[in-house]
Formats: structure tokens, sequence, C-alpha cells
């Protein structure tokens, strides 16, 4: 496959198949750190070949063609979905805040009690913080005002929330809808100069008068 086409998570170290030193699995009952591939054992790797013609049956539709850009691979099938559902972190904290303020009690204790759980489990599984909380109730205050913003705060989203100062982020937001807003007013004509140049479109140059015209107006002076 050509170098291009596969995906640059794959490529590296971490991803080279050297033999193991480790000839056998640790008997030790703790779990090994495994931190590239070279580190598995050859029965390991053995076990992750035989597993990747399972995992493509078991892929159907669209995303079976990520699993195309393996090698052959198990874990690297897994991996590739996992990156492929976290494309957009920001819009599983932004649904699942969502989903919370959806919460609504009608009166069915059962029901309600099924729905809180769901909501609040998604929010822990989600990994949201209170950063997340802050930038998407920003970036719905944006909601049919200003789309290349929310696309902003959703890109500094997925970036991880631990790395946003919000501060400068806010402050980088607003500088970019001045100059937006800056360029938009240099653009357009004051309102009252518009209004004057429709009227004067509906006056006739000759005799002065709103158009449209009467067929004896637009008789020539002389001919009378």
């Amino acid at each position: 496959m050509t170098a291009a086409l596969v995906p640059s998570s794959l490529q590296g170290a971490m991803w080279q198949d050297e033999d193991s030193d480790m000839d056998s699995d640790d008997d030790s009952g703790k779990a090994p750190q495994i931190t590239s591939y070279k580190q598995l054992t050859k029965k390991s790797k053995e076990l992750d070949t035989m597993l990747f013609p399972l995992l493509q049956r078991s892929i159907k539709g669209t995303k079976n063609a990520l699993l195309n850009k393996c090698n052959a691979k198990f874990s690297q099938g897994m991996y590739l979905l996992n990156e492929h559902f976290l494309i957009s972190k920001s819009k599983r904290k932004t649904d699942a805040f969502a989903s919370l303020r959806a919460l609504k009690f009608d009166g069915d204790v059962q029901k309600y009690q099924v729905e809180a759980i769901t909501a609040i489990t998604e929010v822990y599984d989600a990994k949201c913080t209170i950063e997340d909380l802050i930038m998407s109730q920003v970036m719905i205050s944006f909601e049919g005002i200003n789309k290349q913003i929310q696309h902003e705060i959703a890109a500094d989203l997925d970036q991880g929330s631990e790395n946003i100062n919000i501060h400068d982020a806010i402050a980088r937001y607003m500088s970019h809808v001045a100059s937006v807003s800056a360029s938009n007013n240099m653009l357009q004509l004051p309102a009252n100069l518009v209004q004057n140049k429709s009227k004067k479109s509906q006056v006739c140059s000759r005799c002065r008068k709103a158009r449209p015209h009467t067929r004896a107006s637009n008789a020539s002076p002389l001919a009378t």
C-alpha cells in the first residue's frame, strides 16, 4: 500500500514488528506495560494476526474500508476504529451535555431514573470536564449567529480542554468576530444612500415624475 494512504498513527516506532525478547507471557499476574508492538510476545502476535479476519467479518458497511489500511493486525484495526469514533470528541461531549439539559421529570419515576443515569453515565464516559462544560455553553451562545466561531471552539475542544486557556480563547474568538464585522461594515453602503439611490431610480429623467408613466406623460412637451 502507498505510504501516503497509511494513517500516520500506524507508522513509527510503536508499530515496528521486530522479534521480541519476551519469549513467554508474564505469569506474575500483573498486566505487562506494553508501549510498542515489538514488546508483544510471539504468541501474542500470532493471536493478533488470527483475530484480524474475525474483525473484518464483524465490521460491516463503510467502516470496513478502514480495515484495509491495517497490516492484517487485529490491534491496528481496533486502534483505527477507535480513532474513527473519536474523530470529533467535542460532539460527543456537547451531545452529553445536551442530554442532561433535556432531562425532564414527567411523573414516571422508573423512566426518569433510567434516563437520568444514562445521561449522567455518558458525561463520565465522554470524560467531560468543567472546561468542556464552559466551552460548550460558549459554543451554544453562537448558535445561528456565527458558525465560524463554533467551528473554532469545536477544534479547540478536540485538541483537549486541558490545553485551553479560556481567557485567551474567548479573546481570540472576539478578535475574529470584530475583524469580520469591521470588514462587513466597510463593504456595506449606508442605509440612507441605498434608499436615496432606490428613489432616484424611480423618477423619470425627462419629466421628473415618479414612474410608471401614463401614455400622455411620455409624450414630448413640444408636441403640445
